[in-house]
């Protein structure tokens, strides 16, 4: 299906009559994007890799070095290129999850802002968001599979294209296609054991993209041969860091980072903007793809969108700061925020007490095997080993300059207090500014966006409320145990949620935090009282606690996401409940019924329990 596809974008190129688009006198613009991969080009400076077609590419436009997504994962930052908005405003931060769609943004995603403006906008492969409605129809001109520009009634109208390859795509590291590549002779990361497995899929996700680059070179040969490429502008870019583990899914900046180039021709450059051959550490996000083609289109940009044009004319002062979060991928849940400067990167972990590596069905590919494998034999060096060990830092920072990797984290370094400070605050402030509804547990926001026509409008009306919640989990860890049975015992169900959470990471229990979290059983609030039985569970085996598990577990929305979660947190003391698990992964739903995204995750949820209990402890 996806060669025909791509046979389908090629003969349409082929058959394209080119018109200079005199009606509109604007330009063509097309997106040429590939999945799930780094910088790892040659034109970055990786001698190892093989990409002539895109460092060719890259000499005749303009390379930027800094340029990250939203978020480490597809369906979320994609929601936030098509909105201008970050996910984690319109509530659309957790994978796989479906927002009510805000009347603000209503005909003003860009696709539809270009259309107005006379634009033909076509996307015939990846149209992954993180919302059901509006249609994605209504959306573009056409994103069924054969959608093409050479469709369009009239000719001479601009366009606006999505070509996407996703042969580069996570799954595809485990075809085990090295092509020429010597697995030895690449820069394999020090946070993965050195095997000859790890090598060889490493090795794989380099040819992959070698792979790519012929259907990227019949692109871009056809548009040239038909006299296309000096009206239209290109932009070549990934859709965020590379599909392999401490990378996708992970905010790191090599999770985040990716590779971005733009070629503008000559007609359409403004001064300094768009010159062959450049490089330039203008930092700019995926959030700014939006409002920076609506610009380039000589379209108003919404006062909705966040992002801000960094191409076109009247653009505004470049960023200072880049943002991006991580929240529930798939089946595994944890809340992270990372800001970075041209400098430096630094990573809040909200949820501490979850190791980096949570099992995760789409990463339990062949590099996660060789870690677990390396850990319970021993093998592994401690830099390898902390990423499967609780508690985690709750603070990192890390020099990008003289540490890319991300090993050595400075967040202790008194010699790195200053910019510690300085990039928390950046943090604490985007996260004010932009409403950050992550603090919510995903059960209780859909719960309580009914009260609203939307996440995002919920939003605008509890942003006090959101960032009094938001200190009260930035301080959890500092929380006395007389303060969290006060906050048991508040009027606001996500307070009570998340002290429930912090008695139940106390590293011992005495018989009152046993009795007030066994009273929060029947707490009004099913999430609460979740959060409560997990509790219970993280210090002992509790009968109560077990039996309300297996009571919401048949839940196939998103309570039964938070009881699968909480089993996974109590590891061993919920093994007693084992066939149960069984039972409901093998007989109570299927997974195949289409558009029921929850019942997916519940399913993994299960699968993890059972195949990699977490067991998580803060008293080992």
């Amino acid at each position: 299906m996806r060669n025909l596809i791509f046979l389908t974008i090629l003969i349409g190129l082929s058959s394209y009559s080119a018109d200079k688009n005199e009606k509109l006198g604007r330009p063509n613009i097309l997106w040429i994007t590939i999945e799930d991969y780094s910088p790892h080009l040659g034109c970055y400076g990786v001698e190892e890799a093989i990409t002539p077609v895109i460092d060719k590419f890259a000499s005749e436009g303009v390379m930027y070095n800094i340029a990250w997504a939203t978020a480490p994962v597809c369906a979320v930052n994609r929601t936030s290129i098509l909105t201008g908005v970050y996910p984690t405003t319109l509530g659309a931060h957790q994978m796989r999850s479906s927002i009510k769609f805000p009347s603000q943004l209503l005909n003003k995603t860009y696709p539809e802002l270009m259309k107005q403006a006379g634009y033909y906008c076509t996307n015939p492969d990846k149209t992954d968001y993180n919302f059901d409605s509006p249609s994605k129809n209504v959306i573009w001109d056409d994103a069924s599979a054969t959608a093409h520009y050479r469709n369009r009634p009239d000719k001479s109208q601009p366009f606006f294209h999505v070509v996407n390859f996703n042969g580069t795509h996570q799954g595809s590291n485990e075809q085990d296609d090295i092509g020429s590549f010597d697995p030895n002779k690449l820069p394999l990361p020090p946070y993965y054991p050195d095997t000859k497995l790890t090598r060889r899929v490493f090795a794989t996700y380099f040819n992959n993209l070698t792979q790519v680059e012929s259907q990227i070179s019949d692109v871009l040969e056809i548009l040239e041969k038909e006299g296309e490429k000096e009206n239209t502008i290109i932009f070549f870019y990934s859709d965020h860091g590379a599909g392999l583990p401490r990378a996708k899914w992970w905010p790191y900046d090599a999770g985040l980072r990716e590779p971005f180039i733009i070629l503008i021709p000559e007609k359409y450059r403004l001064e300094g903007q768009g010159v062959p051959g450049t490089k330039t550490n203008r930092m700019i996000s995926n959030l700014d793809l939006a409002p920076t083609v609506l610009n380039l289109a000589g379209i108003t940009i919404p006062e909705v969108m966040q992002g801000r044009p960094f191409l076109g004319e009247n653009l505004p002062p470049e960023r200072k700061y880049l943002y991006a979060a991580s929240d529930r991928q798939g089946a595994s849940h944890d809340i992270i925020r990372s800001v970075r400067n041209e400098r430096y990167v630094y990573i809040r972990n909200y949820e501490y007490w979850k190791p980096v590596y949570q099992y995760a069905h789409f990463n339990e590919e062949i590099i996660m095997k060789e870690i677990r494998k390396g850990y319970a034999e021993g093998t592994l060096t401690p830099l390898q080993a902390q990423y499967l060990e609780v508690p985690k830092p709750i603070e990192e920072l890390y020099d990008l300059n003289n540490d890319p990797y991300e090993i050595n984290n400075l967040a202790k370094s008194p010699a790195h207090n200053e910019i510690l400070k300085e990039l928390r605050e950046a943090h604490r402030d985007w996260r004010k500014k932009t409403r950050d509804l992550g603090v919510f547990p995903e059960g209780m926001l859909l719960e309580e966006r009914d009260n609203y026509r939307s996440e995002y409008e919920m939003g605008i009306k509890e942003a006090l409320r959101i960032e009094k919640l938001w200190a009260t989990l930035e301080s959890l860890h500092l929380k006395s145990k007389a303060e969290l049975k006060d906050l048991l015992r508040d009027e606001d169900q996500v307070l009570r949620y998340w002290a429930a959470i912090g008695l139940g990471n106390l590293e011992s229990h005495s018989s009152d935090v046993t009795a007030i979290l066994e009273t929060a059983l029947a707490d009004s609030s099913k999430y609460v009282q979740v959060a409560a039985a997990r509790g219970l569970l993280m210090n002992s085996v509790h009968e109560g606690a077990l039996h309300l598990l297996q009571q919401y577990l048949s839940n196939k929305n998103a309570l039964g996401v938070a009881t699968a979660l909480a089993y996974n947190d109590a590891g061993n003391h919920a093994r007693s409940h084992e066939n149960i698990l069984k039972e409901r992964l093998n007989g109570s739903f299927s997974i195949t019924e289409p558009g029921n995204r929850m019942k997916d995750i519940i399913k993994v949820a299960l699968k993890t329990i059972i195949d990699e209990p977490t067991g998580i402890s803060l008293r080992n």
